[in-house]
């Protein structure tokens, strides 16, 4: 046993160091947990509008009081897990900025990199196809409450790619908006204003440059895409969703606590690193499906239980 763990110390801890603390990972880790009181909040309006089914004895009281006001309420819902994306890309833009502004970049503004990078995972929302010499965009109303109108896709009314389907994308265009700020701050391509202008003009000019810039890479990566037919979102479910099912399994979710107790034991933040990190975002995804009708019994807080199971079993 001890050779084993001499093993893990010598060949585990070293590259798995390295990956803790790269800039990229720590922001998305802090994004992965600046979205959880949304995920809590999304989770107090859901155990309301299911209380006939938790207490049926009492379903026609809850049906003809608290529940006739069911759309007023199940607004929390839907701009908190429903708009999960958005919170995911505002904070992989502040974090991974901030990232950069601690390792000495401090003409960086993290506030600028979350808007810049919200616009870009917003140029992705729609689905845009180019046929017979021409832009066209979808317009269809399909079963089970998703509609299509003008390439946007919505499930009962709200934007699909603003809820967990979109987590994945957000943080990839969140971390090239970022770059791509970082570019323009680096090399001075940004719009300078003389002293004297107040700070909030100056910094809103500095950012023209890189909004430019982000909005000119998104829309040639959208047009790219749509020549073949298929969009970022469409382009990327396939291995984020092999992914997703890997870890939705049994033996993914033993694998999974396997290497966090691994990490704790050679003196790595294993739960940092692969649940805050590389899981809470899966999870997300799939506790957003559930809410759609899935039955992924490994979203949400499943997999916590599981955790804290293996520490009380294994001290």
């Amino acid at each position: 046993m001890k050779s084993f763990f001499n093993f893990l110390q010598k060949y585990l801890l070293p590259p798995l160091n390295k990956v803790a603390n790269t800039k990229v990972v720590r922001g998305i880790m802090n994004a992965s947990l600046a979205a959880v009181p949304f995920t809590i909040v999304s989770s107090i309006f859901l155990i309301i509008n299911n209380l006939p089914q938790i207490f049926p004895f009492a379903a026609n009281f809850f049906k003809n009081t608290i529940l006739r006001f069911s759309n007023f309420y199940n607004l929390g819902n839907t701009m908190a897990l429903g708009s999960i994306a958005i919170y995911y890309s505002l904070a992989v833009g502040y974090y991974y900025v901030d990232e950069y502004r601690r390792a000495g970049e401090k003409k960086l503004n993290a506030f600028t990199g979350s808007l810049l990078s919200l616009f870009a995972f917003l140029l992705t929302i729609p689905s845009i196809s180019f046929k017979a010499g021409a832009s066209q965009v979808a317009n269809a109303k399909l079963t089970n409450g998703v509609a299509i109108v003008n390439g946007v896709s919505l499930t009962n009314g709200w934007i699909t790619r603003f809820g967990g389907v979109g987590i994945f994308i957000s943080i990839i265009t969140g971390i090239l908006a970022v770059q791509l700020y970082r570019f323009c701050v680096n090399k001075n391509v940004t719009i300078k204003m003389p002293q004297g202008v107040p700070e909030g003009v100056s910094r809103s000019f500095a950012s023209l440059v890189p909004a430019i810039l982000v909005g000119f890479v998104m829309i040639a990566i959208d047009l790219i895409l749509a020549f073949f037919n298929t969009d970022l979102h469409a382009l990327l479910s396939a291995p984020f969703g092999f992914v997703k099912n890997l870890t939705g399994s049994w033996a993914g979710l033993m694998v999974i606590l396997l290497l966090i107790h691994l990490l704790w034991i050679v003196g790595v933040h294993g739960t940092a690193i692969i649940k805050n990190s590389f899981i809470n975002p899966i999870l997300l995804v799939a506790l957003t499906e559930n809410i759609n009708g899935a039955h992924n019994i490994f979203a949400g807080d499943f997999i916590t239980c599981g955790y804290s199971l293996v520490v009380l079993v294994v001290p």
